[in-house]
């Protein structure tokens, strides 16, 4: 506790509510002599803020549709894998003719496509791999 302040955040369980975060900021009150006295906690439920971020951070890093990696986030994981000098394989991997799905039975079928192709290309790598 540093000048008689403490502030942080930690994840409670509660009967009703399950899992919520909260932000603390402890004071510590100190008589005339400077000794404490006692402490005033001051506790705020921030798990709605907790969980903003994080769907702000999934959609900054993931494809909404496939929950695949984005461009971005995939760019900068091949970079930092060339940069670190282990050895790694990349596939290509292209959907003939998915304009003409997309065309022919629609944006939603095409959508459908590409979550299959993903949950498919998923279930046949190892854990440690990504798509």
């Amino acid at each position: 506790m540093k000048n008689g302040v403490w502030s942080g955040e930690v994840w409670c369980i509660t009967k009703n509510k399950g899992d919520i975060a909260i932000s603390v900021v402890i004071n510590a009150i100190k008589n005339n002599k400077g000794e404490t006295q006692k402490f005033i906690a001051l506790f705020t439920d921030i798990t709605e803020k907790k969980n903003n971020q994080e769907i702000i951070w999934q959609q900054a890093h993931y494809d909404n549709l496939t929950h695949l990696l984005n461009r971005n986030s995939f760019t900068k994981y091949i970079d930092n894998t060339v940069k670190s000098k282990h050895a790694f394989a990349l596939l290509f991997i292209d959907l003939d003719h998915f304009k003409r799905v997309n065309d022919t039975l629609g944006h939603n079928a095409g959508d459908e496509l590409l979550i299959q192709a993903a949950l498919r290309i998923k279930h046949c790598i190892r854990h440690s791999d990504i798509v």
